[in-house]
């Protein structure tokens, strides 16, 4: 996890945009922590996927998601494009009261977006996999 800690990184995301977090994190301490030191990001990005991600807490009333648990989920094959994810966890009590049986894990439930830098379907369909694609859908 150390190395696509590295590689892949945290946005936060506001109203006024994103801000990404350059300085290295570990990947079992949360990067919301962290969110002061974050520079506004000016980039292109796509959003690859959305999955439901679970994190564990100390106290229900802090939510604290950590890249390691962010990232689990997302699916290996497709690392490559990954470059940047967000997390937005429960807003408030009400959020967390929908789902008690969660609370009794000592877990929070947050949606977690994953973007790639650029455009994703250009990425892709000049990567391996729009290769393999490509030349298939060509025979």
């Amino acid at each position: 996890m150390t190395g696509l800690s590295k590689k892949i990184k945290p946005l936060i995301v506001r109203t006024t945009g994103y801000y990404i977090l350059h300085d290295e994190i570990p990947a079992d301490e949360s990067f919301l922590w962290h969110r002061e030191k974050a520079i506004h990001f000016k980039g292109q990005i796509s959003i690859i996927c959305k999955k439901y991600t679970y994190h564990t807490f100390g106290y229900k009333g802090f939510f604290k998601p950590t890249m390691e648990e962010c990232l689990k989920p997302f699916p290996s094959k497709y690392l490559e494009f990954l470059d940047y994810f967000s997390v937005e966890g429960p807003k408030d009590i009400h959020d967390l009261n929908l789902e008690p049986e969660l609370l009794d894990k000592d877990l929070h439930k947050a949606v977690t977006t994953y973007y790639c830098l650029g455009d994703f379907n250009e990425r892709y369909l000049n990567s391996s996999f729009g290769e393999i694609n490509s030349s298939s859908s060509s025979s």
